[in-house]
């Protein structure tokens, strides 16, 4: 692996659209109708774990996981997200990252 290899952050940049598009999509529904409210929470935690398994099946290093994170702060900004929402979602984020897998 050469040095260059530890910077590139392609791919989970790239992971992070789709992550602020998934984000945006379950807000979308929670604010078109009552029913879908109360599965939020629910749709927000399997986002969170499927940001968490992508880091880990890719193995992604320090640097390129903090350039994925940031692309998804920035990006749920851009989208118009509330920033203590935004700040909540990367807390968590960073949080699932602490609790021990199977």
């Amino acid at each position: 692996m050469s040095l260059l290899d530890f910077f590139r952050s392609g791919k989970a940049v790239g992971f992070a659209k789709t992550v602020v598009g998934e984000y945006c999509q379950v807000n979308a529904l929670v604010d078109s109708g009552k029913k879908h409210a109360g599965r939020k929470p629910e749709r927000m935690i399997a986002i969170i774990r499927r940001i968490s398994a992508f880091a880990r099946a890719e193995r992604l290093n320090f640097y390129v996981r903090a350039r994925m994170l940031a692309a998804i702060k920035s990006g749920l900004k851009e989208a118009g997200i509330p920033a203590d929402e935004v700040e909540e979602f990367i807390r968590a984020v960073t949080l699932e990252e602490l609790r021990p897998h199977r």
